[in-house]
C-alpha cells in the first residue's frame, strides 16, 4: 500500500530590531517538496524589511539579493523544490528601519512524508 503524502507548515516569525538582521533556521519536518513560501510583515514596515529563504546550502527565494517584504505579499506558489527530512531550512531577514523594530512572518508549505521518499 502506498503511503499518503502529508502537508506541513514551517513558520518563521521574528521581531527584528532596527538596522539589524537575523538568520532563523529549523529542521525540515518531511522529505518531499516545498510548494509555497509566503512573506508578510506588520503595518508600517513596507519595503523596510527584506528577506531570503533556502534550505541547506541552496538559496530558493530569491536566487540572489533579497525580496522586499510588504504587508500583503502574495504567496510564491510556483516553487517545486525538493527537500529532505531534518535538512536545515533557513530564512535571512534584514530590517532597514533605523528607528523601529518590525515583525515578519515567513510561512513555508511542504508536501511529503516522514523519512526517505525512496524507501
Amino acid at each position: 500500500m502506498e503511503e499518503q503524502l502529508i502537508t506541513r507548515q514551517v513558520n518563521f516569525t521574528e521581531t527584528v530590531q532596527p538596522l539589524t538582521g537575523v538568520i532563523l533556521s529549523e529542521k525540515c519536518p518531511l522529505t518531499g517538496t516545498i510548494k509555497s513560501v509566503t512573506m508578510t510583515c506588520c503595518d508600517g514596515a513596507n519595503d523596510l524589511l527584506e528577506a531570503a529563504f533556502g534550505h541547506g546550502s541552496i538559496r530558493v527565494l530569491p536566487y540572489n539579493d533579497y525580496i522586499p517584504v510588504q504587508v500583503a505579499n502574495p504567496p510564491y506558489t510556483s516553487i517545486n523544490e525538493p527537500v529532505k527530512m531534518d535538512e536545515r531550512l533557513w530564512c535571512e531577514i534584514h530590517n532597514g528601519d533605523d528607528t523601529y523594530e518590525h515583525v515578519i512572518t515567513v510561512l513555508i508549505v511542504i508536501v511529503g512524508k516522514f523519512g526517505d521518499m525512496g524507501a
